[in-house]
């Protein structure tokens, strides 16, 4: 015969202990007792640094660009600032094109047989 008996699980409370987190409703913060995680190396800092560098530089661009079509339509492609416009959004161009260009390989310390 099949029991029909049902297992109710009653929750269970964590303790707190050195490694676990507190959140509250309106805070949530790190680990109890100090400590954190694991830092990230200075490399991958670097890394990360770089890559939202080169994010922030997309979005000026993309910023100049629609910022540049709207002064366009209201101005004209003749007026000084519209050009001055077009000039600073050739530079930007460059320069995000000149960051994200990888560095040529280096030439070999000796020549190979």
């Amino acid at each position: 015969m099949i029991s029909t008996q049902t297992a109710t699980a009653s929750p269970t409370i964590k303790q707190r202990g050195a490694g676990s987190s507190s959140c509250s409703s309106r805070t949530c913060v790190g680990p109890v007792g100090g400590g954190g995680g694991r830092r990230a190396s200075p490399l991958r800092r670097a890394q990360k640094a770089a890559s939202s560098e080169a994010v922030r530089g997309r979005q000026a661009v993309t910023t100049l660009e629609e910022t540049e079509r709207i002064a366009r339509r209201v101005f004209g492609r003749a007026h000084p600032t519209v050009r001055s416009m077009e000039i600073s959004l050739r530079n930007a161009r460059a320069a995000l094109r000149a960051r994200e260009t990888p560095p040529p390989p280096p030439a070999p310390l000796y020549d190979e047989y």
